[in-house]
């Protein structure tokens, strides 16, 4: 956690082992590495020796940070307040949303690759991640992200076309948890043209700084020079996950929609992978839950609760029967849910066949 502090006295502090452009690197590492370099390093830190030993520090210790100590205290342990973690998610965004936490609760979340894990501050909860999906550069490996998680790609690229209808990146960074330290794009990021940024997930903190400027990018799309502009995230609690959308040099031909559209279409698969497509238009989700011995019992019902548990976790499909003895406790559950596209199959049982029978069942 970051706290404000009194500004040192003026000669007192300064900054070594500054990060250079990686082109411009090995110009200037033998000029660091030289004698000229260290003699004069070696002056200013004595310089700044004889500062710290007078009585100027010890008057700022004494006279601005000390009577502070309190404040500080408070605001180090102080809690973030529920309503500003928890908000509602926009529509457009829910979907993505669901699909990152099913990622996460797969176990299959990739790990970060070595560039990229120098650049992220490592979580005491050792939760964080990152990865790639999308294109790269010719000179790179294919991201295993795309074939992990081809669904959660799809939708973050059409995410991108609905939030900036004229950016066709060819490349997703998918971070979660992740507080990236002050640094600019490398690596895959080379080259790379304007970036998109957006967090989503409950969580409060975690703004987006871009050089002097402090963005609060949680539901609010922000595009950014990732290439020339130093950026970092701020400290932050709760679930935080962010989207990246850039383009590597190299891959301005190759938007990474048109490339999953047409990988989904070489596996036969449809956008809508998670469904199946009716002859009426109708898409019947893949995955349901059954009902079966799920009981409604007056005082109890273990079938509302199971129902209302299955939405929450993003099932839509539920199968009941009349002779489960449980329909009425599906349509209560079902009531209170505000979202849509929930289906329910049923059936009648054997002393309900027949025309007219059937008819009277399903009334």
């Amino acid at each position: 956690q970051l706290l404000t502090v009194p500004m040192v006295p003026e000669g007192t502090e300064y900054q070594a082992q500054c990060v250079f452009r990686k082109d411009f690197h090995h110009l200037l590492q033998p000029f660091f590495e030289s004698d000229e370099a260290k003699n004069f390093q070696r002056k200013v830190e004595e310089k700044i020796s004889r500062e710290v030993l007078g009585k100027v520090f010890d008057m700022w210790f004494e006279d601005q940070l000390m009577p502070l100590t309190r404040t500080l205290t408070a605001e180090f342990y102080k809690g973030p307040a529920v309503s500003q973690m928890v908000a509602e998610v926009p529509a457009k965004y829910a979907e993505v949303l669901r699909l990152l936490r099913e990622a996460e609760q797969s176990g299959k979340w990739p790990a970060c690759s070595k560039g990229r894990e120098k650049v992220i501050k490592l979580s005491s909860e050792g939760t964080h991640g990152s990865f790639t999906v999308g294109s790269m550069p010719a000179s790179m490996e294919a991201p295993n992200g795309t074939k992990l998680f081809p669904e959660l790609a799809m939708r973050c690229f059409e995410l991108e076309r609905e939030l900036k209808p004229g950016r066709c990146s060819s490349t997703i960074a998918i971070n979660k948890r992740a507080q990236f330290l002050p640094h600019i794009d490398s690596g895959a990021g080379a080259g790379q043209g304007i970036s998109l940024i957006v967090g989503l997930g409950d969580y409060s903190g975690g703004e987006l700084c871009v050089e002097d400027e402090v963005h609060d990018i949680r539901y609010k799309p922000l595009e950014f020079n990732g290439w020339t502009q130093r950026h970092w995230t701020k400290p932050f609690d709760g679930d935080r996950f962010s989207l990246v959308w850039f383009t590597p040099a190299g891959c301005e031909n190759s938007p990474g929609l048109e490339m999953m559209q047409g990988l989904m279409k070489a596996q036969g698969s449809s956008a809508s992978s998670r469904s199946l497509s009716l002859r009426n238009g109708l898409q019947l989700p893949r995955l349901g839950m059954g009902t079966w011995q799920l009981s409604d019992k007056e005082g109890s019902s273990s079938c509302e609760g199971a129902v209302h548990a299955a939405l929450e976790a993003g099932c839509r499909l539920f199968d009941t029967a009349s002779i489960y003895k449980n329909e009425a406790a599906v349509g209560r559950a079902l009531q209170t849910w505000t979202g849509e596209g929930v289906y329910v199959t049923s059936k009648c049982s054997p002393y309900e066949m027949g025309y007219e029978k059937a008819q009277e069942a399903c009334r």
